[in-house]
């Protein structure tokens, strides 16, 4: 046990060591560092937010759990009663506040003001999901207008 403490001494003064093994342990030393920090940071910098498959809603006795295609399809239900907007894609994710809906939309630009007309749809989906589900855990709804068309009093 002496002799391998004293090799690991020697090894780590540097005696009798050669200076090819003295550069590969600091160079894998420093590359295990570097790859340790690139993930680490990859981790901090492109955290993306968790998708939310069901929405559970608490009650006497269990849950409810609203699967986030039903929640889809009831958005795209309430977006087809407005003349200038269709749906394309509605989707839930968590962050840190609390659920997020994120709402793609094609929008006909010989119709409403986009940000009234959004607002409209914001107020009716949310309306709807307390009303008709019971859903009240949905924080944001963001709205992203993904595809400006140009025919007029028509729908798309």
């Amino acid at each position: 046990m002496i002799e391998f403490y004293h090799k690991v001494v020697s090894f780590w003064n540097g005696d009798n060591v050669p200076d090819f093994e003295l550069g590969y342990w600091t160079g894998t030393v420093v590359a295990l560092v570097f790859l340790i920090l690139v993930v680490v940071l990859r981790f901090l910098i492109f955290k993306r937010n968790k998708k939310v498959h069901e929405v559970r809603i608490p009650g006497e006795g269990g849950s409810l759990f609203v699967a986030s295609g039903a929640i889809g399809d009831m958005v795209k239900f309430v977006g087809a009663t407005f003349e200038y907007i269709e749906i394309s894609k509605v989707s839930l994710r968590e962050s840190k506040y609390g659920i997020v809906m994120d709402i793609n939309v094609s929008y006909d630009m010989h119709g409403e003001r986009f940000p009234e007309l959004a607002n409209e749809l914001k107020t009716s989906i949310r309306g709807n999901l307390e009303g008709q589900l019971g859903i009240d855990s949905i924080k944001d709804i963001n709205i992203h207008d993904k595809k400006i068309t140009d025919t007029k009093n028509s729908r798309f």
